[in-house]
C-alpha cells in the first residue's frame, strides 16, 4: 500500500533486467488503480539483449536425459520453434502422421502455421499415450515447467555442465531460428516458421548469427535431382552448377 516503498525496492534489484522491472510496475499500476490508490510512476529505458544459445549437443543432451513425454516436447519445440504455449496446447488431431506435418493455431497474437517435423519426432510422438485430447495431456502449464526445471538441474549436475540448466523452451526457439537463418533461409520464410506478423521481430536473428557462428562453410557437389534433393533436406543451398555437377553449400 507504499507505492514509494515499492518503487525503491524495484529500484535495488540490479540483477533484474529493465524490461522487467517495467513488467512489475505495469502489474502494480493496475493494483494501485484497483484500490484507489494515486502515485508516479518510475520510466526505466528499455535494454534490448541478444538471447543466449546453447550448442546442438547440449540440447541434445537434455532431450536424451529427460522422460519420454518431456523429451518429446523438447524435440517438438527443437524441430519446429514453437512457442511454449503452442506447444502444450498441441492436440492429436493438430498432427498429420501421414504427412509428417502439424498444424499451429497460433498463440501471442502469431498466424497460423504448418511445419513439418521429423520421423524420429513422429517416432516419438507414438509412444505416447492417447488418452486425452491434447498431446501432453492435462498436465498444467506450470506443473510442465517445474517438471522440466527438475529434470535440467539434474542433468547439468550428471554431466558437470550448468549451461543445460539454462536451457529454456524458449531458447530452443531462438536456437532453431538462428540455424535456419545460418543455414541460408530467407527471412520471410523464418517469420513463417516462428508465426511472426511482422519481419521487425524475425530481424533479431541476424544480429544474433553474427555473434555466434563463424562464415565457414561445408561444401557438396552432386550430379542426380536424387542428391540435390537429399542436400536441400538437409540444409544445404544451391550455389551454381559447373560441368553438370550441382553445388551446394552450408554453413558448418
Amino acid at each position: 500500500m507504499d507505492p514509494e516503498s515499492v518503487k525503491l525496492v524495484i529500484a535495488k534489484r540490479d540483477k533484474w533486467t529493465n524490461s522487467y522491472k517495467m513488467a512489475l510496475l505495469s502489474s502494480y499500476d493496475h493494483w494501485c488503480r484497483l484500490h484507489g490508490l494515486e502515485w508516479t510512476r518510475p520510466r526505466y529505458k528499455h535494454q534490448q539483449s541478444l538471447p543466449w544459445i546453447p550448442t546442438e549437443e547440449e540440447i541434445d543432451q537434455l532431450i536424451a536425459g529427460c522422460g519420454k513425454k518431456t523429451a518429446t516436447f523438447l524435440q517438438l519445440l527443437k524441430e519446429t520453434a514453437l512457442r511454449y504455449r503452442e506447444a502444450w496446447m498441441l492436440t492429436w488431431t493438430d498432427v498429420d502422421f501421414k504427412k509428417e506435418t502439424i498444424n499451429i493455431a497460433s498463440a501471442k497474437n502469431g498466424i497460423p502455421r504448418e511445419l513439418r517435423i521429423s520421423q524420429n519426432l513422429i517416432g516419438m510422438l507414438n509412444r505416447l499415450p492417447r488418452t486425452r485430447e491434447k498431446v501432453f495431456g492435462n498436465i498444467s502449464y506450470t506443473t510442465m515447467r517445474n517438471n522440466l526445471n527438475d529434470q535440467k538441474k539434474r542433468i547439468a549436475q550428471k554431466l558437470q555442465n550448468p549451461r543445460i540448466s539454462r536451457i529454456k523452451c524458449h531458447t530452443l526457439r531462438h536456437w532453431r531460428a538462428s540455424i535456419e537463418y545460418h543455414r541460408g533461409a530467407k527471412l520471410i520464410e523464418i517469420k513463417e516458421m516462428l508465426g511472426h506478423r511482422t519481419l521487425k521481430s524475425t530481424l533479431v536473428y541476424t544480429h544474433l548469427m553474427k555473434h555466434t557462428e563463424k562464415d565457414e562453410y561445408i561444401s557438396k557437389a552432386t550430379r542426380s535431382v536424387k542428391g540435390a534433393r537429399t542436400l536441400i533436406e538437409a540444409g544445404f543451398q544451391y550455389i551454381t552448377e559447373i560441368d553438370g555437377l550441382r553445388l551446394f553449400r552450408r554453413r558448418k
